[in-house]
């Protein structure tokens, strides 16, 4: 099993900073993901019936315990 970090921001702009502070500190691009609502991600990839659940979606496949998915 993989570990997941998860971060949130209120600044999409701080958000970016880190993202490409991890990469530059060796964190292969393909496993750092920023997730927004200008910036989606894999997120926008859900198949779902609107952003919001695309959104809930994604993050339910990341939160997976019950005690988790209320977060989504």
């Amino acid at each position: 099993m993989s570990a997941v970090m998860t971060a949130m921001f209120d600044d999409c702009g701080e958000a970016e900073r880190v993202l490409l502070e991890l990469i530059r500190d060796g964190f292969p691009t393909d496993r750092v993901d920023l997730t927004s609502d200008g910036v989606p991600g894999r997120a926008g990839l859900a198949p779902a019936g609107s952003p919001h659940d695309r959104f809930v979606r994604h993050f339910r496949a990341i939160f997976t315990a019950q005690h988790e998915q209320p977060l989504a």
